[in-house]
């Protein structure tokens, strides 16, 4: 067994600092942060985005869903708006929902 130094220990705990996880990826008791990201966008439903917009929108919803972040709609939220500057409205959240269990119901069909 091989003895670790209080120095590896050391790195060892500031990669884990790196690793984001749901809880620590979106601080909710943190509201008043100065690095708010303003959206650019806001939107209802995902028809109101152009195409291209749409398509990373769903990839950046899957992403999150890939992260853990997939149980909570304003985390999801809160990380499409870091990645696009689109807000997209609970509605719109929703709906990637329905359609991403149409898809899976669909595939094992």
């Amino acid at each position: 067994m091989k003895h670790f130094k209080d120095k590896d220990i050391e790195n060892f705990n500031n990669l884990n600092k790196d690793i984001a996880t749901p809880s620590s990826f979106f601080n909710q008791n943190d509201k008043n942060d100065e690095r708010k990201i303003q959206p650019s966008k806001k939107v209802k439903s995902i028809r109101q985005l152009r195409n291209i917009e749409k398509e990373i929108v769903r990839l950046n919803y899957k992403e999150a869903i890939l992260k853990g972040l997939g149980n909570n709609i304003l985390n999801i939220q809160q990380y499409i708006l870091s990645k696009t500057k689109i807000l997209v409205e609970k509605s719109g959240i929703e709906y990637l929902k329905k359609i991403r269990r149409i898809r899976k119901s669909k595939l094992v069909l």
